[in-house]
């Protein structure tokens, strides 16, 4: 049923995964919490997690993006292409940290949201356990095996200390526009504060790391999420700004959603200079990326094929940065091309919405899955991942009640996208645990994750309301186990549809 999956360029990365149908979970790592962690979410949380998945007959995690955010919560507001978020790192689990991971526990509860002002103290904490650390054992090899973008973004981050967190267009003139000769003085006078951030990736990396060695031993694949757009704010802003159109803003022209069309705020990508750098900046993404993931999620399909962008706050007078089809086709395409080529992950694609046909067409004929929602899907894609919300979506018992859909419940929309052609079936972790009965599926409304086009403390800090450990103890796990065993014996899933 899916052996054309390997007459693809993807083929070798189908190969190292294989073709059997797969179940998963779709895990915001801030939405959850163990007995150890403190104030938000933990890398070593997610393995529980995986225990879970081995219990119920799921064996993908699929996580939101963990990349650093600095102060801000989204982890869709990187700034950083590649580092990791501190944010999410276990006192716990480095020497001489269990004193102030109980402090934080004491200061940050963690009830039902996230309060993010955890990150700051987090640091303040790091620092406290830097001043005694052993730098020695494997650290300085991390350093040379990463230094193309640690060095820089070590350096970044300690610019952002001593200007007290300003963006890096407000800094004084000669380390904004980097002035060589003054940001050196720097470096050599703020060296320890630069190696400190270092040293909080190498931590971050192991504890990563672990969780996929973890994953690999029960049979388990992790699947990560790189976001597309990168905040204006970033090293990779600061450092390579010829990658970016900083004078513009990126995103949508007016339509149904928006009559008025959308800005993000972020920048758009200068694809030529990136491409005549031979993509380096996505090589680099995925090489680091290829540590601890096995697929990843690639955010906003349609940007790598064309970009709306603005230059003043209006989204209407946008336009789109390639005007002609076969020039958007052929960038889409070279870019798809250079991410296969740079990474033994699978990649996976967000195609939602409106978007021309030749990107689809794109991304089936490289072998990249794509996304089915089950909301009056007409058809299901065998080259796909099938699910029934997003974290920008309404969560499905909430969607189905304001549509006057009560009797398609969330148990028979879990059944119809698990029976599906897809190859895989990656649900919500709240969507499950509607299903299984072991959240009361009336408050939907309370579990939603994001609203976009809103700020508010409720987007990105939703928590599950018991403690990860306890997941493989709930009664709603017999459920899970026997919807996920229908989905394997279907091996010829039922036929809802004749999309490839």
């Amino acid at each position: 049923m899916y052996q054309s999956f390997l007459k693809t360029p993807s083929k070798s990365q189908w190969k190292k995964i294989g073709l059997q149908r797969r179940s998963g979970v779709v895990l915001p790592l801030f939405s959850i919490r163990s007995k150890t962690s403190a104030g938000i979410g933990e890398f070593k949380d997610i393995k529980p997690i995986i225990d879970w998945c081995k219990l119920t007959g799921n064996s993908i995690v699929q996580l939101l993006p963990l990349n650093d955010t600095g102060l801000l919560s989204s982890p869709f507001s990187p700034i950083t292409s590649i580092g990791l978020n501190p944010i999410h790192i276990s006192l716990s689990e480095i020497e001489g940290g269990e004193k102030e991971n109980e402090r934080i526990k004491s200061l940050f509860p963690m009830e039902k949201r996230v309060d993010y002002r955890v990150g700051k103290e987090k640091v303040s904490s790091l620092k406290k356990i830097f001043k005694k650390a052993d730098l020695s054992g494997d650290f300085e090899e991390f350093i040379d095996k990463n230094s193309a973008w640690l060095n820089d973004y070590a350096t970044f981050k300690a610019l952002r200390d001593f200007h007290k967190n300003q963006p890096w267009f407000d800094w004084e003139k000669d380390f904004r526009d980097f002035n060589k000769e003054k940001v050196e003085i720097f470096k050599e006078k703020f060296k320890d504060n630069i190696l400190f951030w270092k040293w909080i990736q190498w931590h971050s990396f192991k504890q990563l790391k672990s969780v996929k060695d973890y994953a690999l031993k029960n049979n388990v694949l992790i699947k990560g999420d790189l976001p597309h757009f990168i905040s204006k704010d970033s090293v990779d802003c600061w450092i390579n700004r010829d990658w970016f159109k900083l004078q513009y803003v990126a995103g949508a022209p007016p339509d149904y959603f928006s009559k008025d069309g959308q800005t993000w705020g972020m920048p758009p990508f200068n694809w030529e200079a990136i491409e005549l750098n031979n993509f380096e900046f996505i090589r680099r993404r995925l090489n680091y990326a290829d540590n601890f993931y096995d697929i990843i999620r690639i955010d906003h399909l349609i940007g790598l094929f064309r970009t709306w962008i603005v230059r003043d706050s209006k989204a209407v007078s946008g336009s789109f940065d390639l005007k002609e089809k076969k020039d958007q086709e052929r960038r889409g395409y070279a870019i798809l091309r250079k991410m296969i080529d740079s990474s033994t992950m699978l990649l996976c694609a967000e195609d939602m919405g409106t978007i021309p046909l030749f990107c689809r067409k794109t991304i089936k004929d490289l072998g990249i899955p794509g996304l089915d929602i089950g909301r009056n899907q007409k058809r299901y894609r065998r080259l796909a991942v099938s699910t029934l919300s997003t974290h920008d979506m309404d969560l499905f018992p909430e969607w189905s009640s304001k549509n006057d859909l009560n009797e398609r419940d969330v148990d028979e929309a879990m059944k119809e996208i698990l029976s599906a052609p897809s190859i895989f079936s990656i649900p919500l972790i709240f969507d499950w645990l509607f299903f299984s009965g072991d959240i009361d599926r009336l408050k939907a409304p309370k579990y939603r994750i994001n609203k976009p086009g809103t700020i508010s403390d409720n987007n990105w800090s939703i928590m599950l309301p018991f403690f990860v450990e306890e997941l493989v103890k709930l009664p709603g796990n017999k459920k899970i186990q026997r919807i996920n065993q229908l989905r394997s014996d279907f091996g010829n899933p039922l036929d809802l549809s004749v999309g490839n």
